[in-house]
């Protein structure tokens, strides 16, 4: 008796009974046990051959990944980026460059700061110009840069943001760049005899520690001057200063009402 669907037996069959009356069916029966196996062979490699590709995938990434890596390169003290698949991705124009989170870079050029993405192009100024969401407060500007800013750059961005969290940092730094750069112009003029260059100095520093012993000075040198000589010098130096030591010394001169509308 045959085994149904049996293709050991049905082998077994055809060498045992090799002129059997049976045995076309027989062959037809491998042949189709053969064929049903191969199908699902075929089947289970199909569904499975992905995994195949997972190495090729890998391979393709990491070459990829290494030769599309940006780098930062140096040339006759300037800087900029590259990577292996395209060469010199920027020129290298930079003073300085930095890399930022998200594949960003610090640059500075001529004095001036802005932030690039790897490909070199422009993204924002530094610190970046955030515009305020509706309901939503959002600081502008960063410590850091208020710690390296300059004084004009500090006033310009306590006027332009007066809402920022660093403005007692900004009011703080101005204060302390102003005391040691008026420190620096009174060592220079503190002998001096020229009034207009005294006044200069009140003009540009009016509330610095040194702008009371300016005053002074300016005051000592007046101590002779007559009525006319007074008010035309604080007329010429355009000085507060003068204008207040005319009306005290002279109240009630002859240039008196054109003094107190100063």
């Amino acid at each position: 008796m045959i085994k149904e669907n049996n293709l050991k037996y049905y082998k077994w069959f055809l060498n045992k009974y090799p002129n059997s009356k049976n045995n076309n069916v027989v062959t037809l029966k491998i042949n189709e046990l053969n064929n049903h196996r191969n199908n699902q062979v075929l089947k289970k490699f199909k569904k499975y051959s992905f995994l195949l590709l997972i190495p090729v995938f890998y391979f393709i990434f990491s070459f990829y990944s290494k030769m599309t890596m940006v780098n930062i390169y140096t040339k006759d003290g300037k800087y900029g980026l590259s990577s292996k698949l395209s060469g010199n991705i920027s020129e290298a124009l930079y003073d300085d460059i930095k890399e930022l989170n998200s594949g960003r870079y610090l640059v500075s050029q001529f004095k001036r700061k802005f932030i690039i993405d790897g490909s070199g192009n422009f993204v924002s100024e530094y610190p970046p110009k955030v515009a305020k969401a509706e309901n939503e407060s959002i600081d502008p500007l960063q410590k850091d840069w208020v710690l390296k800013a300059n004084l004009n750059e500090l006033k310009s961005a306590r006027i332009k943001y007066p809402d920022s969290k660093f403005i007692g940092l900004i009011n703080t730094r101005i204060g302390t760049i102003t005391e040691i750069e008026s420190g620096k112009l009174f060592k220079k003029i503190r002998n001096s005899y020229n009034l207009s260059e005294l006044q200069g100095f009140l003009t540009k520093y009016p509330n610095v520690s040194k702008s009371n012993a300016v005053k002074g000075i300016v005051i000592e040198l007046t101590k002779g001057y007559s009525e006319e000589k007074l008010f035309g010098a604080a007329q010429q130096t355009y000085s507060l200063v003068l204008y207040n030591r005319y009306l005290e010394k002279f109240p009630n001169g002859k240039f008196r009402d054109e003094a107190e509308t100063q």
